[in-house]
């Protein structure tokens, strides 16, 4: 045989399924990192919410005032010639990304009495509904807009006041306050705080008085805040300690696979060169395994027993290596019979 056995490295098929769940797991380890990298790219969540009340004083026919009415810039009002207000509500949310959100908000009109030496006397105190409670699910949005118009009989409510007073012979105040309820929930993901806003805009009208001032509990608004990030979720650091855990317990299992096995290997490979080297011209190399069908196999324990037959019969002594396994067979094709010698890595021992 003059080719020159080469070493090479042979994957033995005993390492095929430690390797192949240690590829698994290396990748499923280095998806779920990406995965957590993605999930967590967003480090910083704002949002803003502007809020504003406008209103406008519409009058009864009178011959002091051209206008119909009046917007909110005049600081007075004369009560006797109020016909109607508009009251103007609007409360804006926008948040820097997308998000769950869920929010609802009414509005409602109260009136309010209370004695005039000591306001912490309420005398007469009535709340009713002029805006049912709108609720609202938007996922997946970064805005939320909530506006809201209403129209305020002025002599409705001024009429109720000041009849309580002559009936009764009171010295009050009374205010009718009128206010917007808003509940804000928004949920960005599991790893940051939750927005949650709770605002009430108000509108303060006096009653039973020959002068008005209106005010607001809020002027035009504009507040910007952060929304803090949680530290990461326990069950995520629970999961990539566990997939790295068993990364590494199957690269445990695989190189112990391996280094057991080269004592093996040091004296499979250094049975094969001297067997290639001494009877050099006694051996053919094949890349194919030659059949064995319709032959008697006879299996030899040791080469020396091969090199007795193949003196006997004349024949030349077959070489085939396994290209899966360090494995080698050695053969002699006779007419009814084939005589084998098998070495394996297995075979020898440290």
């Amino acid at each position: 045989m003059k080719q020159k056995q080469k070493k090479k490295f042979i994957i033995n098929k005993k390492w095929i399924p430690n390797i192949v769940l240690l590829g698994i797991s290396i990748i499923l380890t280095i998806a779920f990192a990406l995965f957590s990298l993605m999930k967590n790219r967003v480090e910083k969540v704002t949002y803003t919410e502007n809020s504003n009340i406008d209103y406008m004083v519409c009058l009864k026919k009178n011959n002091y005032f051209k206008e119909k009415c009046l917007d909110n810039t005049k600081n007075s009002y004369v009560a006797d010639i109020l016909d109607y207000i508009t009251l103007d509500f609007s409360y804006f949310m926008n948040v820097s990304t997308k998000i769950d959100q869920e929010y609802n908000y009414n509005i409602t009109a109260k009136i309010l009495a209370t004695d005039k030496e000591d306001s912490s006397k309420v005398v007469y105190n009535k709340t009713t509904t002029l805006v049912e409670n709108k609720k609202v699910n938007d996922n997946s949005k970064s805005i939320a807009n909530m506006k809201e118009q209403v129209k305020i009989n002025y002599a409705d409510y001024n009429d109720i006041i000041t009849n309580f007073k002559k009936d009764y012979v009171l010295a009050l105040d009374a205010n009718l306050i009128i206010t917007m309820n808003i509940n804000y929930k928004g949920k960005y993901s599991k790893d940051f705080d939750e927005i949650n806003t709770a605002k009430q805009m108000s509108v303060t009208i006096p009653l039973s008085e020959q002068m008005i001032t209106i005010t607001t509990s809020t002027k035009k608004e504009n507040k910007t805040s952060i929304l803090e990030k949680k530290e990461k979720g326990k069950t995520d650091k629970i999961i990539m300690k566990g997939l790295i855990g068993l990364d590494a317990i199957l690269a445990g299992i695989l190189i112990f696979s391996i280094m057991k096995s080269l004592p093996y290997k040091k004296e499979y490979l250094k049975e094969l060169e001297k067997i290639l080297k001494e009877y050099d011209r006694a051996i053919v190399s094949t890349n194919n395994l030659p059949s064995f069908k319709n032959h008697n196999q006879i299996e030899v324990p040791t080469f020396e027993e091969l090199l007795d037959a193949r003196e006997n019969l004349e024949r030349p002594i077959l070489y085939y290596q396994s290209k899966t396994e360090d494995k080698v067979i050695f053969c002699i094709m006779a007419n009814k019979e084939v005589y084998i010698y098998t070495l394996e890595a297995k075979d020898k021992k440290s």
